[in-house]
């Protein structure tokens, strides 16, 4: 076997899926995700999620943006990329100011003016409070490119403008204003059923049947 072009500092994270780590690669903090799993099953499953989104990182890369991850190197049993220094919104120590969602709420644009989007905004562990006070976005796993802007499309799109306004009431030191809270509190049928229907069978499949967590990140930063 060869020697990998990386060396662990700390594990961050561990499923049935992959294990994330923080390492070394070329005198540089990186982030790894190995999909070296013993199951057969998952594995399959791990390097489908790897594959899209090594996509998404490549298509997203031209965007030259530091709030997003840049892919580094992949491999079918692993993929290294950059390291956004920082740490998770939930473990901010003080409350965060209004212009850190504003940026966020433009990542977030940025992503569907390109027909991407992340699918996963609901987690906390996914935002990162940068070292330099600026958002910063992880884990494009699920994420998904829409060619044409279809009805999907927009959907979803309306879904991650309002977890960003969530995470806004529930993380900002400021209150939601008028229209935040209007889109907050609209919810159409099709949201409702996917929180009613949709949701509990992800949780029962990824939770009961693969003893997955996707909620298990100890600490992001390297404090």
């Amino acid at each position: 076997m060869c020697k990998r072009p990386y060396s662990i500092i700390k594990t961050l994270k561990i499923d049935m899926f992959s294990v994330v780590y923080l390492a070394l690669h070329q005198g540089h903090k990186v982030i790894i995700r190995d999909l070296n799993i013993g199951k057969r099953f998952p594995k399959i499953i791990a390097k489908f999620l790897n594959r899209n989104e090594v996509k998404i990182l490549k298509k997203i890369d031209f965007l030259k943006c530091p709030n997003f991850p840049k892919l580094i190197r992949s491999t079918s049993e692993y993929t290294i990329r950059s390291y956004l220094s920082g740490t998770p919104i939930q473990q901010s120590s003080t409350k965060l100011n209004e212009g850190f969602y504003n940026k966020a709420l433009e990542l977030v644009q940025m992503l569907h003016q390109q027909g991407i989007v992340h699918n996963d905004l609901e987690k906390p562990e996914n935002w990162i409070v940068m070292d330099n006070g600026e958002p910063g976005l992880i884990d494009f796993q699920l994420a998904k490119y829409f060619s044409k802007k279809t009805f999907l499309f927009k959907l979803l799109k309306n879904v991650e403008i309002r977890h960003v306004i969530k995470s806004k009431k529930q993380f900002c030191n400021r209150p939601l204003s008028p229209s935040e809270l209007s889109i907050l509190n609209s919810r159409g049928r099709i949201h409702k059923f996917m929180i009613q229907f949709i949701k509990p069978m992800y949780n029962f499949i990824t939770r009961k049947i693969f003893n997955y967590s996707d909620r298990n990140y100890d600490e992001y930063c390297n404090k």
